[in-house]
């Protein structure tokens, strides 16, 4: 993984990409920043937010439904068991400096 960045805030809705390395090529995945910022702290990449997306965020108003809907103790348990439960065998093995989609010689 190179890098997180959530690059957009639309209708209160925050959008992310994640930037992945495979071989020689950069491919870009649109993933919910909740996942993409925790894959993120896994591998300890870089995880960036653009200026604009955080000059939106000012401008958010949390309503009193969003603010009951869980505690921060209820989320960072379900983050916590989210991450916990992560293996690396949940993923394909990438060796760098190599392709994946190559066939071998």
């Amino acid at each position: 993984m190179i890098k997180v960045e959530v690059n957009d805030l639309r209708e209160n809705t925050f959008f992310a990409v994640i930037h992945l390395q495979l071989g020689s090529a950069e491919i870009a995945v649109d993933s919910r920043p909740s996942d993409a910022i925790a894959l993120a702290l896994r591998v300890a990449a870089p995880i960036f937010v653009d200026e604009e997306v955080v000059a939106k965020a000012k401008n958010v108003e949390v309503t009193k439904e969003q603010e009951l809907s869980g505690s921060k103790a209820d989320d960072q348990a379900k983050i916590k068991e989210w991450l916990d439960s992560i293996k690396p065998g949940d993923f394909g093995k990438i060796e760098r400096g190599r392709d994946p989609s190559a066939p071998d010689d």
